[in-house]
């Protein structure tokens, strides 16, 4: 008697049939990316090769909430998180696709004014909630955005607009009393992306031009600059140093 085929661990049809098998998959693969590093970087790439499916877009999606969350809170380990989806792009292109709409979120969270918390009934709550998680991934994500810059999966023009906006934003706001820590978070976000991708800053004709903005509002007598504590202060010198060092 001949036996039906097997359809693969992955597919569609696998994947709808086993909940509790992908489950248990899932969680392997987590395990797999918890402990990677230099040493173990080959084999999970090829671990993650074999047991994924380019089809299987619900489960790619859990897996690259995943790896976001474990880049954005695992700044040793951001450049190989990046490293992996940008050797997986290309047999699993769907890692792109969440990839720039990650990007565009994050972008998005930068846009975001400060609003009154809703009521729980209301209508807008849930949207409320979700820009609330958006500006808590801004520091975290702020690395590994850069480092996919780096690798070309993050357009560079987009990822200077986004330089742009953080800076028009910090010299909207220093001047307010009450926005001294977004002024800290975004400066911070602007240190951590140039640190991260300082070769692009190195050649872009626009950062000069960036950093100058900001060393104007450091050099600003505090009675001036009211949303600049002398921690965003030290910081925002410290780029200025880093800029005329070549990033180096």
């Amino acid at each position: 008697m001949t036996e039906e085929p097997v359809a693969p661990l992955f597919s569609s049809s696998a994947m709808r049939g086993s909940g509790d098998v992908a489950d248990r998959v899932l969680a392997r693969v987590k395990g797999k990316i918890n402990r990677i590093g230099n040493s173990t970087y080959d084999g999970t790439k090829v671990f993650m090769q074999q047991i994924l499916s380019s089809d299987d877009t619900d489960f790619l999606d859990e897996l690259m909430k995943y790896i976001f969350m474990k880049a954005s809170s695992e700044s040793a380990y951001c450049a190989l998180y990046a490293k992996l989806l940008h050797e997986l792009g290309d047999e699993f292109p769907h890692f792109r696709v969440i990839i720039n709409t990650i990007f565009r979120d994050y972008i998005g969270a930068f846009k975001e004014v400060e609003t009154e918390e809703p009521d729980a009934a209301d209508a807008s709550y849930k949207a409320f909630v979700e820009s609330q998680e958006r500006k808590r991934a801004r520091r975290g994500y702020s690395q590994f955005v850069a480092e996919l810059v780096k690798l070309g999966e993050v357009d560079s023009t987009d990822f200077a607009n986004l330089l742009h906006q953080i800076v028009d934003v910090i010299e909207a706001e220093y001047t307010v009393a009450d926005k001294t820590l977004v002024c800290e978070e975004y400066i911070d976000c602007f240190a951590k992306m140039c640190n991260s991708a300082s070769a692009i800053l190195r050649e872009a004709d626009y950062a000069p031009a960036l950093v100058a903005r900001l060393g104007a509002i450091s050099g600003k007598p505090k009675a001036e600059s009211p949303g600049i504590s002398n921690k965003a202060r030290f910081a925002l010198m410290d780029l200025v140093d880093a800029s005329s060092r070549g990033w180096r």
